[in-house]
């Protein structure tokens, strides 16, 4: 049976998602539209690896009308990304050069 860290990383680890997390985390609540302008992908594609961080709940959903506005998990994500911003600036040799961005320890 797969380690419940790698499962719970692994869902993360993907450059779509990454860039879906860092989004909400900076600007908040945003809809599916705002999110594919601001980086530039198919609403396919951003709806997809929605779907998949609210099985994990990583991220909220809320509906209005015809639209959807996603969220980060306050409760639980918000923190988890403050304690990784703050491992990255004060240990992580590798991200103390870069940018919070960029960090890429391989």
């Amino acid at each position: 049976m797969p380690n419940k860290y790698y499962l719970f990383f692994n869902l993360l680890a993907t450059p779509v998602r990454m860039e879906i997390i860092s989004l909400l985390k900076e600007r908040g609540t945003m809809s599916v539209g705002e999110i594919c302008l601001a980086i530039h992908e198919e609403q396919s594609k951003i709806s997809h690896n929605l779907g998949k961080l609210l099985m994990c709940k990583v991220v909220n959903v809320r509906q209005e009308k015809n639209f959807r506005y996603y969220s980060l998990n306050e409760e639980t994500m918000i923190p988890m990304l403050k304690l990784i911003d703050q491992h990255a600036s004060s240990c992580c040799g590798v991200c103390k050069r870069l940018t919070d961005r960029k960090c890429n320890a391989n």
